[in-house]
């Protein structure tokens, strides 16, 4: 068993901060500290040194964590190792999904209705629609769930096209 730091803070609750890797569980911590855990079982939690952030996802062997400045969001690229091998920033107000995959990791921004393309060193939004909020990537197309308009929205990875909008109703 793991026994991670505790809080003292009250409780708060987002769905990216534990993410599955190939090689490691990537899981924030009391403080926002990101930590790397072996998922076999052995060892003890490992800090990464440096990295508070308030949303993870796995990508590879390594993770990206989704950190909060006064100028907007940066996402740090964390290699296994857990040393920073990049840092970019994304222009937007409000970050809520978080997915990787198809050579990239995947933000939503539900106030704006975009979706944040990153990749190291480059930046790119798509425009989804005012409610996008949830985000996976599978069967070669990026997935946008949008809670204010009960849609699910398909993304070509490709040409970042919108290729598909589906009505599925209530909030996805």
């Amino acid at each position: 068993e793991f026994e991670l730091p505790g809080s003292e803070e009250g409780a708060w609750f987002s769905l990216n901060r534990l993410s599955l890797g190939r090689s490691a569980l990537w899981v924030l911590g009391a403080g926002d500290r990101l930590f790397r855990i072996d998922p076999s079982g052995s060892g003890a939690p490992e800090r990464v040194p440096g990295v508070a952030a308030s949303g993870v996802v796995a990508s590879g062997d390594g993770a990206w964590a989704l950190t909060e400045t006064p100028r907007g969001y940066v996402f740090a690229r964390v290699s296994a190792t857990g040393a920073v091998s990049a840092r970019v920033p994304v222009a937007a107000t409000h970050i809520d999904g978080l997915a990787a995959g198809a050579g990239a990791v995947w933000a939503t921004a539900p106030q704006a209705g975009l979706l944040w393309r990153i990749e190291p060193g480059a930046t790119r939004s798509i425009p989804v629609g005012a409610g996008a909020r949830g985000v996976a990537v599978a069967g070669g197309h990026v997935w946008v769930a949008n809670a204010a308009h009960g849609t699910v929205t398909r993304v070509d990875p490709r040409t970042n096209d919108v290729t598909r909008v589906l009505r599925v109703g209530n909030a996805p």
